[in-house]
């Protein structure tokens, strides 16, 4: 919570948050703050700003740990789309996700 009220308070006033603030924000984002995960990881296309794989990852981690198989496979496909190379840290995160349903 903490990293995500620095973000905030970046957003409000600071500089203007890049790809290594808001991949850091994603990967605080755990358990049931999943939606928010993507949410961030949605807003850097916003920005224009290219995810890196690890923050892709990240908030497919967060998505796989609230057992959100379907968003884990949209996600999945979404970064397919963006025509950005999943790695097996990306496959594993969503059989993971699938695997608890």
């Amino acid at each position: 919570e903490t990293a995500l009220s620095l973000l905030r308070e970046m957003q409000r006033g600071g500089p203007r948050p890049d790809a290594v603030t808001l991949g850091a924000s994603v990967s605080a984002c755990r358990g049931a703050e999943w939606r928010r995960s993507l949410g961030l990881l949605f807003s850097m296309a916003l920005l224009l700003i290219q995810p890196a794989s690890i923050t892709c990852n990240a908030a497919l981690g967060a998505v796989e740990k609230a057992g959100r198989w379907l968003k884990a496979l949209h996600l999945l496909s979404a970064i397919e789309a963006q025509a950005m190379d999943p790695d097996v840290i990306t496959y594993n995160a969503s059989i993971s996700a699938c695997a608890k349903a």
